[in-house]
């Protein structure tokens, strides 16, 4: 059974252990309370154990605390390229070595050179871009000579013709209308001509042919009368050869 606590005791405990017991038996007395300091090892020995061992768990219990609670990560300070890259590309060279000086980094000037040139040559890469392929050239539309302008309107006059052709950006007087127009009479002239004569050639040559044929018949009626005549007499003979003069007539005709 733990030996209860008197008032006097638990005073005792519950002053610093650094306090020496003449320390202690002051301050009881202070409070109305008489002790020695005998008494206040004596309690502090009943007593101090459990207190020492409940001390103890504290002090363990706050270690491991500090052990277990996870150390706050220190900042990773920036590299010397990217301190340089973070700086104003107005600010000179020897400004950026002072402004690393102050934040305590040892910076060069040439490196300062250096990292900025490659930065440079990294934009200018970045902007050099493949040329666009070339679209395909739109066909050109074949142009209108002014010939052809001119014989598009044959109904106008030569006047209506230049001022159609002015307003739509096609130069020429009227001069050049009438010489258009006469150059195509003149060809159609020559084609009309043209086919007259291949016309008349053909009509000879069907009438020489039909001279051919007529003569053939003729001989062929010649010999026919002469055996007709051989054989049936003379009468006979002439009816036969009016009726092939018939019929030679209708073939002329025809």
């Amino acid at each position: 059974m733990p030996t209860p606590k008197s008032k006097l005791s638990k005073f005792i405990l519950s002053l610093p252990a650094t306090l020496t017991g003449a320390q202690i038996v002051e301050r009881a007395k202070a409070k109305g309370m008489k002790t020695s300091g005998a008494n206040v090892y004596r309690v502090r020995g009943l007593f101090g154990a459990k207190s020492g061992k409940t001390a103890a768990a504290k002090v363990t219990a706050a270690s491991t605390a500090k052990l277990v609670a996870p150390a706050t990560p220190k900042a990773t300070p920036p590299s010397k390229s990217d301190f340089i890259r973070s700086q104003p590309a107005t600010m000179s060279a020897v400004e950026v070595v002072a402004k690393a000086k102050a934040d305590g980094l040892k910076i060069h000037v040439n490196q300062v050179y250096k990292v900025r040139g490659r930065s440079k040559a990294k934009t200018v890469a970045n902007k050099v871009t493949l040329p666009a392929p070339k679209s395909a050239a739109p066909s050109k539309t074949p142009t209108k000579s002014k010939a052809d302008f001119v014989r598009g309107f044959p109904n106008l006059s030569p006047k209506e013709v230049v001022a159609k052709a002015k307003a739509e950006g096609v130069k020429f007087d009227v001069g050049y209308v009438y010489n258009v127009r006469g150059s195509d009479k003149s060809a159609r002239k020559k084609k009309r001509a043209a086919a007259k004569t291949t016309t008349s050639t053909s009509t000879h040559t069907n009438g020489v042919q039909s001279l051919v044929a007529l003569s053939a018949v003729s001989s062929s009626a010649e010999r026919l009368l002469r055996a007709v005549a051989a054989e049936m007499g003379l009468g006979k003979a002439v009816e036969i050869l009016a009726g092939e003069r018939a019929r030679v007539q209708l073939i002329l005709k025809g």
